[in-house]
């Protein structure tokens, strides 16, 4: 027992240390992106249900070279910026399975065959996902919140929105500053959306799966599959 306690904390540290390293990077691109997109931008691309968001974001995922571990910020950052459901599952998707390093890596050990199936099955599996995913909300009705501000009015009353404003070309986000930014604040804002607001949000589950993943490493003995359903890649699949 005392042995597979220790076991345990030792898988849960080599899982975390593992991970952590692509976490920060997701982190600090979100928080890039967090300072250079509009407040409205993926509202307008990527906020709507149907196949067009949820193309957009297989479209956008499909080219960046993140891993599992880094697109889970990214994840968190669209739902807050109120992508639809569709449209995160289908980055969430396509994103880890490949990106322009691993196509170009693809290109060379593999030929220009497999380089052009592997985006392409990333891609058309991401928009798969998605709409299964969103058909599956809207026929259980299931209403997914986002944290999404309103886009709202420079000269206006600072509450009023966009559809309230009596000339729509005035329209700016709302946190957009005047003052124009030094390079100092504007890295001081990544580190601090990343490292602050964002780590907020992911870092109690983050937690929870690093030790639900350190507890199956645990209890499951090494090639318990492989040794197992031998031969049977469906099955295998199907149980993965």
């Amino acid at each position: 027992m005392t042995n597979s306690i220790g076991l345990f904390f030792q898988n849960f540290y080599q899982m975390f240390v593992d991970m952590s390293l692509y976490m920060v990077i997701g982190l600090l691109v979100v928080g890039f992106l967090h300072q250079i997109l509009s407040e409205d931008w993926i509202p307008k691309h990527l906020g709507k249900k149907g196949f067009s968001s949820i193309f957009k974001a297989s479209v956008f995922g499909v080219p960046l070279p993140i891993c599992s571990c880094g697109v889970i910020p990214f994840a968190v950052f669209l739902k807050k910026s109120g992508a639809s459901i569709g449209a995160i599952i289908s980055f969430l998707i396509s994103t880890p399975q490949t990106g322009v390093d691993s196509i170009i890596a693809t290109y060379g050990m593999m030929g220009p065959v497999f380089a052009i199936f592997r985006p392409l099955a990333a891609f058309v599996s991401g928009i798969a996902g998605g709409e299964l995913i969103e058909a599956a909300s809207n026929a259980w009705n299931l209403n997914i919140p986002t944290n999404s501000v309103p886009v709202k009015c420079s000269h206006c009353h600072p509450q009023k929105e966009e559809d309230d404003c009596e000339d729509p070309k005035l329209v700016q986000s709302a946190d957009v500053p005047n003052e124009k930014t030094t390079v100092t604040s504007f890295l001081r804002n990544i580190f601090t959306y990343a490292f602050q607001e964002m780590v907020q949000d992911i870092a109690l589950s983050f937690l929870v799966g690093v030790a639900i993943a350190a507890l199956i490493t645990t209890v499951i003995p090494p090639n318990f599959f492989s040794n197992t359903m031998v031969g049977n890649s469906l099955v295998s699949g199907i149980v993965m």
